[in-house]
């Protein structure tokens, strides 16, 4: 499976939820250095670094842009 069906195969069953939106770690904590995003989860750092403080409404709205990120990466 690739990043990009990972990620949208997530953002299906995070789309049913309105609290306890899950992280989109998936623990490959290297950052590219061309994109700015993680290999793993395509956050950026600020992105990673303020998970926790967002509200479930946030962590959701951000799913789309990393299923969107995935697609416009190779592999």
């Amino acid at each position: 499976m690739t990043p990009a069906q990972r990620l949208e195969q997530t953002w299906q069953r995070v789309q049913a939820l309105d609290e306890g939106i899950p992280s989109p770690c998936v623990s490959v904590c290297t950052m590219d250095a061309e994109t700015g995003w993680c290999d793993g989860c395509l956050r950026s750092l600020p992105e990673i670094a303020h998970w926790s403080v967002l509200s479930d409404a946030e962590k959701k709205a951000l799913w789309p842009v990393l299923v969107e990120r995935a697609k416009m990466c190779p592999g």
